[in-house]
């Protein structure tokens, strides 16, 4: 569904461009696919779900007739900067960005309205600038209710159609949460948390860390090593090296 949003944020950027140019060709073949060069910046290759969005975007595209420069910056903020200034300097007339940081890329973004190049913002909302032209993304709240209910349907409280089994048993989860400085992560936990929320209530789930508020939870950058050593640390630290019993953990990556 995203990918049929994202060809028509595309077809609308087109337009944009269309409209920033000065009109000095001859307008016969103006806005052609293979005219039309789109930078795509995406933030990192170390999850096959960036690595997939970006082969799926850049096939599209390139079945569309556009020219695709696409490019990851490994969760690196200047390289993400430098890759899209380097984007600009190239030519590109659209960009397409899915930002490591959504508040860092203000200046680049700046250069590029300069030039009249569009801007669509890919899943991770930009902010801190205006210059950004389309916003394509998930619903970002239900995802979240989503991955609550997985872990309710592991744990056996909630069957395949998310309806309670009524098991009353109570089980033990800890809760893990993106990046901080990623916009879906809020929404994200929101969703999940309204979600587990009746069942930590009524006692069914515990935390036995009582870690679950956003900021305690998060993990900056969505770092894998970063997750693994904050598990290792609670397992040393609350369930004897591993010893006592954890039923299931919320881990949104």
């Amino acid at each position: 569904m995203r990918l049929i949003a994202i060809t028509g944020a595309v077809a609308l950027g087109i337009g944009l461009a269309g409209c920033a140019s000065d009109g000095s060709g001859s307008g016969e073949g103006d806005g052609a696919a293979e005219d039309i060069t789109v930078g795509v910046a995406m933030p990192t290759e170390t999850s096959e779900r960036w690595i997939a969005d970006g082969e799926a975007v850049e096939s599209q595209l390139e079945d569309a007739g556009y020219d695709v420069d696409l490019q990851f910056a490994n969760d690196d903020i200047p390289r993400q900067q430098q890759q899209i200034d380097q984007m600009i300097t190239n030519g590109a007339d659209i960009l397409i960005v899915a930002s490591i940081d959504g508040t860092a890329l203000a200046t680049q973004l700046e250069n590029a309205a300069g030039k009249g190049i569009p801007i669509i913002s890919y899943d991770r909302l930009i902010n801190g600038t205006e210059n950004v032209d389309f916003y394509v993304t998930f619903d970002n709240y239900t995802v979240g209710v989503q991955q609550a209910q997985s872990l309710l349907r592991g744990l056996g409280y909630l069957d395949e159609n998310n309806e309670e089994t009524g098991l009353d048993e109570e089980k033990i989860v800890e809760l893990f949460a993106g990046s901080p400085d990623d916009n879906n992560t809020k929404f994200f936990y929101q969703g999940a948390m309204d979600t587990l929320q009746p069942f930590l209530d009524d006692g069914r789930l515990t935390v036995p860390s009582g870690q679950t508020d956003m900021d305690t939870i998060s993990t900056l950058r969505w770092d894998q090593a970063t997750a693994q050593k904050r598990m290792e640390d609670l397992l040393t630290s609350t369930y004897n090296g591993g010893s006592d019993p954890l039923d299931g953990v919320l881990a949104p990556y």
